[in-house]
């Protein structure tokens, strides 16, 4: 399972599989502002089913959307851990 976007310039990064939590994650070093991804599962490239958040790209494919805030942002507490699976 792999991850692109517009951080990635669109090229795949691999996903870490954890078997015993039966996820996949990544850690990114984001830039504040709003980035655009797409996950690659057994080749396919799909949006994220776990976002509800996303727009339709210039070819009518939907992206997933993740904000990312400036440090001055006040973020609200969560023990919530994004992945899919």
């Amino acid at each position: 399972m792999q991850i692109a976007g517009s951080f990635s310039n669109w090229q795949p990064i691999d996903l870490l599989h954890d078997a015993e939590a039966a996820t996949h994650a990544i850690r990114l070093d984001l830039p504040p502002g709003r980035h655009e991804y797409r996950l690659i599962v057994d080749g396919t490239w799909t949006a994220d089913p776990y976002n509800t958040d996303w727009i339709l790209s210039e070819f009518g494919e939907p992206h997933s959307l993740v904000d990312v805030p400036t440090k001055s942002t006040p973020q609200p507490a969560s023990n919530q851990c994004c992945g899919a699976d």
